[in-house]
Protein backbone atom coordinates (compact mmCIF):
# COMPACT_ATOMS: atom_id res chain seq x y z
CA UNK A 1 0.00 0.00 0.00
CA UNK A 2 2.83 2.38 0.84
CA UNK A 3 4.53 1.68 -2.49
CA UNK A 4 1.29 2.48 -4.33
CA UNK A 5 0.92 5.77 -2.45
CA UNK A 6 4.54 6.74 -3.19
CA UNK A 7 4.00 5.93 -6.86
CA UNK A 8 1.01 8.28 -7.10
CA UNK A 9 2.98 11.09 -5.44
CA UNK A 10 5.96 10.43 -7.73
CA UNK A 11 3.74 10.51 -10.83
CA UNK A 12 1.42 13.41 -9.97
CA UNK A 13 2.99 15.25 -7.01
CA UNK A 14 1.49 15.86 -3.57
CA UNK A 15 -1.63 17.41 -5.13
CA UNK A 16 -2.71 15.48 -8.27
CA UNK A 17 -5.39 18.10 -8.94
CA UNK A 18 -2.62 20.55 -9.85
CA UNK A 19 -0.79 18.10 -12.10
CA UNK A 20 -0.97 18.73 -15.84
CA UNK A 21 -0.68 14.97 -16.30
CA UNK A 22 -3.75 13.93 -14.33
CA UNK A 23 -7.00 13.87 -16.30
CA UNK A 24 -10.59 14.53 -15.31
CA UNK A 25 -13.74 12.44 -15.44
CA UNK A 26 -15.24 12.73 -18.92
CA UNK A 27 -18.63 14.21 -17.94
CA UNK A 28 -21.00 15.02 -15.04
CA UNK A 29 -22.88 11.72 -15.32
CA UNK A 30 -19.73 9.64 -14.94
CA UNK A 31 -18.44 11.91 -12.19
CA UNK A 32 -21.68 11.29 -10.25
CA UNK A 33 -21.48 7.54 -10.90
CA UNK A 34 -17.90 7.18 -9.63
CA UNK A 35 -18.53 9.58 -6.72
CA UNK A 36 -21.47 7.39 -5.74
CA UNK A 37 -19.26 4.30 -5.74
CA UNK A 38 -16.85 6.08 -3.39
CA UNK A 39 -19.57 7.48 -1.10
CA UNK A 40 -20.89 3.95 -0.54
CA UNK A 41 -17.38 2.78 0.44
CA UNK A 42 -16.26 5.89 2.32
CA UNK A 43 -15.09 4.02 5.43
CA UNK A 44 -12.82 1.83 3.25
CA UNK A 45 -11.01 4.68 1.45
CA UNK A 46 -7.39 4.48 2.56
CA UNK A 47 -5.86 6.98 0.13
CA UNK A 48 -7.26 9.85 -1.90
CA UNK A 49 -11.00 10.20 -2.12
CA UNK A 50 -10.95 13.93 -2.82
CA UNK A 51 -13.27 15.26 -5.49
CA UNK A 52 -14.45 18.52 -7.05
CA UNK A 53 -17.71 18.41 -9.02
CA UNK A 54 -17.03 21.78 -10.70
CA UNK A 55 -13.92 20.31 -12.29
CA UNK A 56 -15.07 16.64 -12.59
CA UNK A 57 -11.99 15.84 -10.53
CA UNK A 58 -11.58 12.66 -8.51
CA UNK A 59 -8.16 12.07 -7.00
CA UNK A 60 -6.32 8.76 -7.32
CA UNK A 61 -8.12 6.69 -4.70
CA UNK A 62 -7.51 3.31 -3.06
CA UNK A 63 -10.37 1.43 -1.42
CA UNK A 64 -9.30 -1.40 0.88
CA UNK A 65 -11.55 -4.46 1.14
CA UNK A 66 -14.70 -2.93 -0.35
CA UNK A 67 -18.04 -4.70 -0.06
CA UNK A 68 -17.73 -7.40 -2.72
CA UNK A 69 -21.36 -6.96 -3.79
CA UNK A 70 -21.10 -3.14 -4.08
CA UNK A 71 -21.30 -1.31 -7.39
CA UNK A 72 -17.59 -0.56 -7.04
CA UNK A 73 -16.88 -4.28 -7.29
CA UNK A 74 -19.64 -5.28 -9.71
CA UNK A 75 -19.73 -2.43 -12.24
CA UNK A 76 -16.91 -1.19 -14.44
CA UNK A 77 -15.22 1.82 -12.84
CA UNK A 78 -13.37 3.61 -15.67
CA UNK A 79 -11.98 6.12 -13.20
CA UNK A 80 -9.01 6.69 -10.86
CA UNK A 81 -10.26 4.28 -8.19
CA UNK A 82 -8.38 1.11 -7.27
CA UNK A 83 -10.23 -1.41 -5.11
CA UNK A 84 -7.79 -3.58 -3.15
CA UNK A 85 -9.02 -6.92 -1.86
CA UNK A 86 -6.79 -8.72 0.60
CA UNK A 87 -6.42 -12.49 0.21
CA UNK A 88 -4.38 -15.07 2.11
CA UNK A 89 -3.05 -17.10 -0.84
CA UNK A 90 -2.69 -17.19 -4.61
CA UNK A 91 -5.30 -19.96 -4.67
CA UNK A 92 -7.74 -17.61 -2.93
CA UNK A 93 -6.84 -14.85 -5.42
CA UNK A 94 -7.40 -17.18 -8.38
CA UNK A 95 -10.72 -18.37 -6.94
CA UNK A 96 -11.77 -14.74 -6.37
CA UNK A 97 -11.21 -13.96 -10.06
CA UNK A 98 -12.90 -17.13 -11.29
CA UNK A 99 -16.03 -16.70 -9.15
CA UNK A 100 -16.92 -13.41 -10.84
CA UNK A 101 -17.59 -12.12 -14.32
CA UNK A 102 -14.46 -12.14 -16.46
CA UNK A 103 -12.47 -8.92 -16.06
CA UNK A 104 -11.45 -6.70 -18.95
CA UNK A 105 -7.90 -6.81 -17.61
CA UNK A 106 -6.20 -8.92 -14.96
CA UNK A 107 -2.96 -7.65 -13.43
CA UNK A 108 -0.49 -9.98 -11.75
CA UNK A 109 2.67 -8.83 -10.01
CA UNK A 110 4.89 -11.83 -9.30
CA UNK A 111 8.39 -13.15 -9.85
CA UNK A 112 7.30 -16.72 -9.17
CA UNK A 113 7.03 -18.64 -12.46
CA UNK A 114 4.59 -21.20 -11.01
CA UNK A 115 2.25 -18.40 -9.92
CA UNK A 116 2.48 -16.76 -13.33
CA UNK A 117 1.71 -20.04 -15.11
CA UNK A 118 -1.20 -20.81 -12.75
CA UNK A 119 -2.83 -17.45 -13.45
CA UNK A 120 -2.16 -17.75 -17.20
CA UNK A 121 -3.66 -21.22 -17.42
CA UNK A 122 -6.44 -21.11 -14.83
CA UNK A 123 -8.09 -17.70 -15.26
CA UNK A 124 -9.85 -15.94 -18.12
CA UNK A 125 -9.75 -12.21 -18.80
CA UNK A 126 -9.70 -9.82 -21.72
CA UNK A 127 -6.00 -9.22 -21.14
CA UNK A 128 -3.50 -10.58 -18.63
CA UNK A 129 -0.80 -8.06 -17.79
CA UNK A 130 2.13 -9.36 -15.73
CA UNK A 131 4.34 -7.01 -13.69
CA UNK A 132 2.93 -3.86 -15.27
CA UNK A 133 -0.37 -2.04 -15.50
CA UNK A 134 -2.33 -0.52 -18.38
CA UNK A 135 0.72 -0.43 -20.69
CA UNK A 136 -0.79 -3.12 -22.91
CA UNK A 137 -3.43 -0.61 -24.06
CA UNK A 138 -0.83 1.51 -25.84
CA UNK A 139 0.91 -1.39 -27.54
CA UNK A 140 -0.63 -1.55 -31.01
CA UNK A 141 1.28 -4.74 -31.76
CA UNK A 142 -1.12 -6.73 -29.57
CA UNK A 143 -4.91 -6.83 -29.46
CA UNK A 144 -6.97 -5.33 -26.66
CA UNK A 145 -10.50 -6.36 -25.80
CA UNK A 146 -12.76 -8.17 -23.40
CA UNK A 147 -14.37 -11.55 -23.03
CA UNK A 148 -17.85 -12.31 -21.71
CA UNK A 149 -19.45 -9.36 -19.89
CA UNK A 150 -16.31 -7.24 -20.27
CA UNK A 151 -16.80 -7.08 -24.03
CA UNK A 152 -16.28 -9.00 -27.20
CA UNK A 153 -13.69 -8.73 -29.89
CA UNK A 154 -10.22 -7.28 -30.11
CA UNK A 155 -9.14 -3.77 -30.98
CA UNK A 156 -5.93 -2.06 -32.18
CA UNK A 157 -4.58 -2.23 -35.69
CA UNK A 158 -5.75 -5.14 -37.83
CA UNK A 159 -7.62 -6.69 -34.87
CA UNK A 160 -9.85 -3.63 -34.66
CA UNK A 161 -10.43 -3.67 -38.40
CA UNK A 162 -11.38 -7.35 -38.25
CA UNK A 163 -13.65 -6.85 -35.22
CA UNK A 164 -15.61 -4.05 -36.87
CA UNK A 165 -15.68 -5.63 -40.32
CA UNK A 166 -17.81 -8.50 -41.49
CA UNK A 167 -16.51 -10.90 -44.07
CA UNK A 168 -19.59 -12.19 -45.85
CA UNK A 169 -19.16 -15.76 -47.06
CA UNK A 170 -21.32 -16.54 -50.09
CA UNK A 171 -22.04 -20.04 -51.32
CA UNK A 172 -23.86 -20.22 -54.62
CA UNK A 173 -24.76 -23.58 -56.05
CA UNK A 174 -25.94 -23.69 -59.66
CA UNK A 175 -29.23 -25.45 -60.38
CA UNK A 176 -27.82 -26.35 -63.78
CA UNK A 177 -25.17 -28.67 -62.35
CA UNK A 178 -27.67 -30.25 -60.00
CA UNK A 179 -30.17 -30.88 -62.80
CA UNK A 180 -27.52 -32.28 -65.16
CA UNK A 181 -26.25 -34.51 -62.46
CA UNK A 182 -29.75 -35.77 -61.69
CA UNK A 183 -30.53 -36.33 -65.37
CA UNK A 184 -27.32 -38.26 -65.86
CA UNK A 185 -28.24 -40.44 -62.94
CA UNK A 186 -31.71 -41.05 -64.34
CA UNK A 187 -30.34 -42.16 -67.74
CA UNK A 188 -28.26 -44.91 -66.18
Amino acid sequence: MEALKKSVVKQYGEDPKRSNDFGRIVNDRHFARISGYLAAQNENVVFGGESDSKDNYISPTFVLNPDLMSDLMVEEIFGPVLPIVEVDSMQEAKDFVNQREKPLALYLFSQDNQTVEMIKQQTSSGTLCINDAVIFMVNHEMPFGGVGNSGMGCYHGKWGFDTFSHIKPVMHRSFLLTCQSDMHHLQN
